[in-house]
C-alpha cells in the first residue's frame, strides 16, 4: 500500500490516553498465555464473539467533562491561550477565530444524538460509539497494513512534520501516529470533544472545532491531512468545501489521504439488498448524503476549485468480508451491525422495507416499520450465508506546486495530464465474483483472550 513498515504493539502511552472504560476492558482482555505472541496488538484485542445483545435500558454516556457537556445544548467556543493548537510555535500554526456553532442534542433510549441544523451526523455521541470506532480503527489498520497508506512515511520522520486528522473522534489514529513518529506534530480536530482531555504525548494535540466552516490552520502549513469514515456525515457541498480547505492548508506537495467505505453490501441477500442497499440509501439521500461518495473522491480531488489543485491522485480498494473468512470478517460484521443499530431514530424510521415479510419474524409489524434490530440481525445472517463483503477505499493525492490558473494553459495541461489523472488500483485480483480475495486472516491464538473487550463495547 505504499508503506511496508511493521505494525508495532500499542504503546503504554497510547493506551493511557484512551477512554478509561476502554482501558479497563483492554486490561481485562489481556491475560498473557504461553501461546500468545510477544507483540500484543490492540487490534488483536477486538475479540471475535457473537454480536452481543445490548442491555436495556442503555445508559447515557458517562463521559461528561463539564456541565455544558451534560446539557442538551453546548457551543464551540473560542480557544483559550492554553489550547493545544495555540501552544504550537506561531511560525507554524496561527489559529484564526473559531467559527461559532451551537451544538444541540436529542437523547433517545439513553443515547445522545447531534441535532444541530446543518449537520448530518446520524450516529450517537457516547462511549459505546467511541469504543466501536476504536475497534474499527484497528480492523482497518490490519486490513490496510498500517495507519498510513500514502507514501509519506519519510516526510513524517522529518523534524516538525505537521499532521492533521479531520474528524478525529476518540483520537486513536492521532495518538498512534504521534507515537510512531515522535518528531512530527500531530493534531486532531472534531465537532465533538470525544478525544482525550489530556495526553502524555507532547506531540499530540486535540481541539474542538467546526471543520464544516473552516480548518484552523494558516495557508501552506501542513504536510499531511488525514480523514477517515467521514463521508456518511458530509453532503457533497460540505465535502467540496473541506477539500478546498485542505488544499489551502497543505504545503505544496503535501499529501491528503481519505479512507472510507462504500456503504453498499456486495453479494447481498434479498433482505440486505432491499433494506440496506436500497431503502437505507434512499433515507440518507433524503438527508442530502450520498453513501457511495467513496467512489467519487478521486473525481472531487481532480475538480475541486481552490487556488491549488491536486496531482498524483491514487485510489486503492480493500475488500473485507462480512461475518465469514475468519476473525477479520467477524469483527467487521460486528462493527457494521453496530453501525446500523446505532443510526439515529430519524434515519431508521425513514427506512421502509419493501421486500416480502419473512418467515423468520412472527409478525411483520416491526419488520415493516423502519430499520428494526431483528431485521438488521437477519440481514447480517444473510451476509454470512451469501458470503457478502464491503469495499473500503483509500484515495490519496498531493497538492500541486502550480496554481490552478497556471495549469490552464495548453502547455501546462499537456505536461500535467498524466499527474492529474487518478491511478485507480485495487488490492483484490481479477477473481470470479463468488471468490473475492480478502485480507489475510489472523491466527486464532491471537483472539482467545478478548471476549470481555468485545462484549464491553455495547454495554
Amino acid at each position: 500500500m505504499g508503506n511496508t513498515e511493521s505494525q508495532p504493539m500499542l504503546s503504554d502511552t497510547v493506551v493511557s490516553s484512551l477512554p478509561q472504560r476502554t482501558q479497563q476492558r483492554l486490561s481485562q482482555a489481556h491475560t498473557p498465555k504461553k501461546h500468545q505472541p510477544s507483540s500484543f496488538s490492540f487490534f488483536e484485542a477486538a475479540a471475535v464473539a457473537q454480536a452481543p445483545v445490548p442491555k436495556a435500558p442503555l445508559r447515557p454516556s458517562s463521559r461528561k467533562s463539564s456541565s455544558a457537556a451534560s446539557s442538551s445544548k453546548s457551543s464551540i467556543e473560542k480557544p483559550s491561550r492554553r489550547s493545544p493548537l495555540s501552544s504550537v510555535r506561531e511560525s507554524v500554526i496561527s489559529l484564526p477565530e473559531l467559527q461559532q456553532l451551537k451544538l444541540t442534542f436529542t437523547e433517545v433510549a439513553g443515547r445522545r444524538y447531534l441535532s444541530t441544523p446543518g449537520t448530518h451526523y446520524h450516529l450517537p455521541c457516547d462511549d459505546d460509539e467511541t469504543d466501536r470506532l476504536v475497534i474499527l480503527h484497528f480492523l482497518l489498520k490490519y486490513a490496510f497494513k498500517g495507519n498510513v497508506i500514502a507514501p509519506i512515511i519519510p516526510k513524517l520522520k522529518q523534524p516538525k512534520a505537521q499532521v492533521l486528522d479531520i474528524g478525529c473522534g476518540g483520537g486513536t489514529w492521532v495518538l498512534e501516529i504521534a507515537t510512531d513518529y515522535p518528531s512530527a506534530e500531530c493534531y486532531g480536530i472534531d465537532l465533538l470533544p470525544s478525544f482525550p482531555k489530556s495526553v502524555k504525548l507532547t506531540n499530540a494535540h486535540f481541539s474542538q472545532h467546526n471543520f464544516l466552516a473552516s480548518l484552523p490552520f494558516p495557508d501552506n502549513s501542513l504536510d499531511y491531512v488525514h480523514m477517515r469514515s467521514m463521508l456518511c456525515m458530509l453532503s457533497t457541498p460540505q465535502l467540496q468545501m473541506i477539500l478546498g480547505e485542505i488544499a489551502r492548508v497543505l504545503k505544496p506537495l503535501g499529501t491528503v489521504e481519505i479512507v472510507d467505505v462504500e456503504h453498499r453490501i456486495q453479494r447481498p441477500g434479498p433482505l440486505c439488498q432491499s433494506l440496506l442497499n436500497d431503502e437505507l440509501h434512499n433515507a440518507f439521500h433524503k438527508n442530502h448524503i450520498d453513501l457511495l461518495q467513496s467512489h467519487h473522491v478521486s473525481t472531487h480531488l481532480m475538480t475541486q476549485s481552490s487556488n491549488y489543485g491536486f496531482v498524483d491522485i491514487n485510489q486503492q480498494q480493500v475488500t473485507i468480508p462480512l461475518g465469514w473468512g475468519g476473525q477479520v470478517g467477524q469483527v467487521h460484521a460486528q462493527c457494521t451491525e453496530a453501525f446500523y443499530k446505532s443510526l439515529s431514530p430519524t434515519v431508521r424510521k425513514a427506512v421502509h422495507n419493501t421486500s416480502p415479510p419473512p418467515t423468520w419474524h412472527p409478525t411483520s409489524l416491526d419488520y415493516m416499520l423502519g430499520l428494526s434490530d431483528p431485521a438488521i440481525e437477519q440481514a447480517m445472517k444473510e451476509c454470512l450465508r451469501y458470503q457478502s463483503h464491503m469495499n473500503w477505499f483509500v484515495c490519496y493525492a498531493q497538492k500541486s506546486l502550480i496554481p490552478v490558473s497556471a495549469l490552464s494553459s495548453p502547455r501546462a495541461l499537456s505536461s500535467n495530464a498524466s499527474s492529474m489523472a487518478p491511478s485507480i488500483t485495487s488490492t483484490i485480483d481479477a477473481l470470479p465474483p463468488h471468490h473475492p480475495k480478502m485480507v489475510d486472516p489472523l491466527y486464532e491464538s491471537n483472539w482467545d483472550t478478548i471476549n470481555h473487550f468485545v462484549d464491553g463495547y455495547t454495554d
